[in-house]
């Protein structure tokens, strides 16, 4: 979780900002699945990200592998920026959800955590919306999040 896929995310943050046309007070990433967990991993480095967006993190591996469920946990101890973390009701473990939910706010950290009731076609309510054509689902709820976290 902690290698290739992290470095290189932070390579392209490191690149974006360099270029002139990048405002790098207003920096925003999302991630879903694995990308979610990446997500949570980049955004406890403090390495300039202002908001966070995780989409289903680590929900396919979640009841079988308790190491990550420890390492989440302790990601969300470590991060102080604002986190829409989203899940669909029938995504393959709601359990990030709630715990992350939980631990962040037992320590009053700015996670904001919401499970989507089942509505609409039946792909949508599966993991991560099933895929970026169903951002209709929860897009608006993460630019109003975003534009609120920026303030």
């Amino acid at each position: 979780m902690e290698s290739e896929q992290l470095d290189d995310q932070l390579a392209g943050l490191a690149y974006l900002k360099t270029l002139p046309y990048v405002d790098s007070s207003r920096l925003v990433v999302a991630g879903c699945s694995f990308g979610g967990i990446e997500t949570l991993l980049a955004a406890e480095r403090d390495v300039g990200y202002k908001v966070a967006i995780a989409i289903s993190p680590g929900a396919l591996s979640w009841q079988h592998n308790p190491e990550l469920q420890r390492r989440l946990v302790r990601t969300v101890r470590n991060i102080n920026i604002p986190v829409l973390l989203l899940q669909p009701a029938k995504d393959a473990s709601l359990e990030p959800s709630r715990a992350l939910g939980d631990e962040s706010k037992r320590l009053g950290k700015p996670l904001s955590a919401k499970i989507y009731p089942a509505f609409g076609p039946e792909d949508e309510q599966r993991h991560c919306f099933g895929g970026p054509k169903r951002t209709h689902v929860w897009g608006q709820d993460a630019l109003e999040f975003i534009s609120h976290a920026l303030q």
